[in-house]
Order: C-alpha cells, then structure tokens, then sequence
C-alpha cells in the first residue's frame, strides 16, 4: 500500500527523528524512527487496484497526448485496461480467501472460477505485450518514443 500524506511538516518531521533501536522477531536489533504522535493531515491508502485506477483516472490522456503512432497508443490502452481488470480480480480473490461465511467448497469454486479469469487476463496481458514489441519495431520508434512507451507502461 502506497500512503500519501498531504502535511509536509508530518513528512519533515519523520526525516528529523533520531533512530530507535528496536528488536525484530527474530532477536535481530534495527535502527528505525522514533515514532512521534500524529498530526493532523490527510493520509491516503491506495491498494494495487486504487494505484491502477489513479494511474488512469485521467482516462488515457497521457496516452492520447504522448504523440506516439496510434497502434502503439491503442495497444498501450489496452494493456492499461487489461492490468486494471488484472487487479480487480486479484482484490476479489483475496476477498473470496477472507470471507468467512463461505463453505470450503464454496471458496474452492469461487477460487478457481477467479484463477481461471486471472489466467485469462495474464495471457491476454503477453499477447498485448508482445503485439506492442511488434508494432514498436514495425514504426521504427526513436529512442525518445521507446522511452515514451516505458513511461506510460510503468
């Protein structure tokens, strides 16, 4: 989970705190920061999903601006989507595993109908990955459109 905390004196202040050292399960000592009461400010926890859907809460703008060829930006599109379906069923995976109230056979079925939707997207997910190296070699893209490319993937 990625927190994003929007008072910079929380922020300031962590840098400042002198270590602590602090004693691991295993025996092993760290140097770690004091913890320091918290401040008020706007903390935000994002899931893999949340990450995915502020990535393109804009749409695909930054695709559509990027000025690569339109093969390579609707196949980037489609990666993008893809992912994003990815981390949804991954989320209701790990919601099936935690639901209590379902019978073991139950969970069984709905765990493996999940694997094969999450198999389903992976593969759909290398086929879009490899067309995208394809079309890249077939426009002959600069260095800059390359790097472009990694960019709006990563």
């Amino acid at each position: 989970m990625l927190s994003i905390d929007s008072n910079p004196l929380n922020s300031a202040a962590t840098q400042l705190k002198p270590p602590v050292a602090k004693t691991n399960v295993d025996g092993a000592q760290s140097a770690q920061p004091a913890e320091a009461p918290a401040k008020e400010g706007v903390r935000v926890n994002l899931s893999l999903a949340g990450l995915q859907a502020s990535k393109s809460s804009g749409g695909n703008k930054d695709i559509e601006e990027s000025g690569l060829p339109q093969t390579i930006q609707q196949t980037l599109k489609t990666i993008r989507k893809l992912q994003q379906q990815l981390a949804e069923k991954m989320q209701q995976m790990q919601a099936v595993m935690r639901d209590n109230s379902l019978t073991p056979e139950q969970m069984r079925q709905k765990v493996s109908s999940l694997q094969g939707e999450i198999a389903t997207l992976t593969g759909a997910i290398t086929t879009a990955t490899a067309n995208l190296n394809k079309a890249m070699k077939q426009e002959n893209l600069s260095l800059d459109q390359v790097a472009k490319v990694f960019e709006l993937m990563g």
